[in-house]
């Protein structure tokens, strides 16, 4: 929950494993012995106390806030009201609590997360590095300025995660589980189903007659939600590329002569050599090596018959080799001519014997010969500094409180705007809009901005450096599309919802009958319903993969001589599935099966032991909610309330 600006710039930071089970271990809080506070509302208001630490009002509002423009990043389109159905608040909330009572755990442990170890997070991060791959002052403001985060805030959040990292990043070998908890869950693998399953379609349900104007108009009132276009913004924007300052970044004449004259042995003679070498202990077995090479034999061959790794340096040069092996070496190999077998010389490592298996002689290139890879290094420094320059106007403009208008005009940038796109950068009232992927992270990030501000924001587009500019245009709300431009769909909608329930009570007819034990044919004549011929089923649960059927999937979770009914995968209609018998088998004997199955437990044992963990913090670290005032501020959200003054 918390990681998401990590996400977004794709950090180092958020990589604790609290997070990894909070689903598990969030409710415990939620079931702790927990007592009341009194507030009176208002930002400052304290919803959770963690020990000495407090969650207020502003906090949670913010980090939901953070929350639903995570979601409308990755293309989600959520709800308040879904949020508050889902119980987001708690949800939210429990996940603050876990991540302060760990920390609280850590620091009365002794513990402490310096400053040093945060900016050394911050500055190894490579979303606050420049195009130099450098940690960037002004990148990493920018960042957190877009993302409305303050250093002190980013600075705790990496606090927190570090006390995680430590507390629950338990490494190691899987918890051992006895032969009384394993035999149940290998006897499962070997457990053998039978039965049969039929297909009741929503084709063959008689949905009668076309449904009249007030039936549909009743139908698309009742569904109104479903029929909603999501809210649409209109992003103005400018994009400034590496490619667009190529003419003013040509590399002149004299910065190539000049680039030429301060490239000192670069573009000299030079010569490299491809050898191979053995190191020996001592000089008399290298005396002895040294012949052997000379009569022809290869040096990896008496290397391989000594036990020895032989060294093989290809196209190297004499400075390089030097730097390597050492002078002596490097001289020795350089002045034999091809083919020589020289040394022994001693190295660092003992007595080396080389072989020069081939001398490249590279000639010095002229001005006009290195002009070309200058060329191409002249304008790749002067288009990043363009680059850069541009940057910096743009945010210095932004920085003066220019508006949009005006800091294109100064950044002399061409402003452009979408259409009304949702977040999927998909144009509602065009039926053939399709996402165009160069604008998308735009239109992610013009959803991700403050619809009531016109501040301009940055957004990186590439690897290359390239970005864009942007500010929200206009803002369309959730809409439902108007009856009469989708009648059609409304009255195809109905008349699938019809079948539906027609098909789901013809189910529950055959599920009656099969009760009664009759044979699945005989209880489809019965029932007086349409379905398919029933299909045998017989394998055991070791079986399944991801190719079986749900619905024979099914089978394994119901009792023997039961029925149950599941909706199709492709929606269109129910299964029934009945379970005519059922077969136990006893793994204990088992060895292979009950190891595997041990090792499986062991490692997902982890999961509830660390859940076991933290309620052992929550005991040390105390826990305070006000649960009336988590109330009240539920029901702010909800707009049954009124938000603290």
């Amino acid at each position: 929950m918390l990681s998401f600006f990590r996400n977004f710039t794709k950090s180092r930071v958020g990589i604790i494993v609290v997070f990894l089970v909070l689903g598990v271990i969030a409710v415990a809080f939620a079931l702790g012995d927990v007592t009341g506070l009194r507030s009176a509302g208002g930002p400052n208001a304290v919803l959770v106390k963690v020990g000495k630490q407090t969650i207020t009002e502003a906090d949670l509002r913010e980090t939901i806030d953070r929350w639903m423009t995570e979601q409308r990043n990755r293309g989600a389109v959520i709800t308040m009201e879904d949020f508050l159905a889902r119980d987001g608040v708690n949800a939210i909330l429990n996940e603050m609590i876990v991540a302060r009572a760990v920390q609280e755990y850590g620091i009365d442990a002794g513990m402490f997360v310096d400053r040093k170890t945060i900016d050394s997070e911050i500055a190894n991060d490579p979303a606050f590095h420049g195009i130099d791959g450098r940690f960037d002052q002004q990148k990493y403001e920018a960042l957190l300025s877009q993302r409305r985060m303050s250093p002190a805030r980013l600075h705790a959040e990496i606090s927190q995660n570090t006390y995680g990292r430590w507390l629950l990043d338990r490494p190691g070998r899987p918890s051992y589980v006895p032969n009384g908890i394993v035999a149940p869950y290998a006897s499962r693998g070997l457990e053998r189903r039978q039965g049969q399953a039929t297909l009741i379609r929503l084709v063959d349900m008689d949905v009668g007659p076309a449904p009249d104007e007030k039936t549909l108009t009743a139908f698309y009132n009742q569904h109104r939600a479903s029929y909603m276009v999501p809210e649409r913004r209109v992003i103005r924007y400018a994009i400034v590329r590496p490619d667009q300052f190529k003419a003013s970044a040509a590399a002149t004449d004299a910065e190539i002569a000049d680039a030429f004259a301060k490239s000192g042995p670069r573009f000299a003679a030079t010569e490299k050599r491809t050898i191979s070498q053995i190191v020996l202990t001592d000089q008399a077995t290298a005396n002895a090596v040294a012949a052997e090479v000379k009569a022809g034999k290869t040096i990896a061959d008496i290397a391989a018959a000594r036990g020895l790794q032989p060294t093989k340096f290809d196209a190297i040069e004499k400075t390089a080799l030097t730097t390597q092996s050492n002078a002596a070496v490097a001289n020795a190999a350089f002045g034999a001519a091809q083919g020589a077998v020289v040394g022994p010389v001693r190295s660092p490592f003992g007595w080396a014997v080389l072989k020069v298996e081939k001398v490249d002689v590279i000639p010095a290139k002229t001005l006009e010969q290195a002009r070309p890879d200058l060329a191409k290094e002249i304008e790749a420094r002067k288009t990043v500094a363009a680059l850069v320059a541009q940057r910096q106007a743009i945010e210095d403009s932004i920085g003066n409180e220019d508006t949009f208008d005006e800091m294109a005009a100064k950044a002399k940038v061409q402003a452009q705007s979408t259409p009304a796109l949702t977040i999927a950068g998909i144009n509602p009232d065009d039926a053939n809009s399709k996402p165009d992927a160069a604008l998308l992270p735009i239109v992610q990030a013009g959803f991700a901005a403050d619809a009531d501000s016109q501040e301009p924001q940055l957004v990186p587009l590439d690897q290359e450096g390239s970005f864009a500019v942007l500010v929200v245009g206009k803002v369309t709300q959730p809409t439902p599309r108007p009856f009469a431009s989708i009648r059609d769909d409304v009255r195809r909608d109905y008349q699938h919802d019809v079948a539906m329930k027609q098909a789901r009570n013809a189910a529950q007819k055959l599920i009656a009958e099969l009760k009664k034990g009759t044979p699945m044919p005989e209880a489809i004549r019965k029932a007086g319903i349409k379905a398919l011929p029933p299909r045998d089923f017989n394998l055991a649960y070791a079986d399944l993969n991801k190719d079986t059927p749900r619905q024979v999937r099914l089978a394994f979770s119901i009792a023997p001589k039961s029925a149950r009914l599941i909706e199709s995968p492709e929606g269109n209609g129910f299964f029934v599935v009945y379970v005519s018998s059922v077969e136990q088998h006893d793994a204990s004997g088992n060895a292979a099966l009950m190891n595997g199955r041990r090792t499986e437990l062991g490692q997902s044992s982890y999961g509830e032991q660390a859940m076991q963990f933290i309620q052992a913090m929550q005991k040390h670290v105390k826990v305070t909610r006000d649960e009336a005032a988590i109330t009240r501020f539920r029901a702010q959200l909800s707009g049954q309330g009124t938000s603290g003054q």
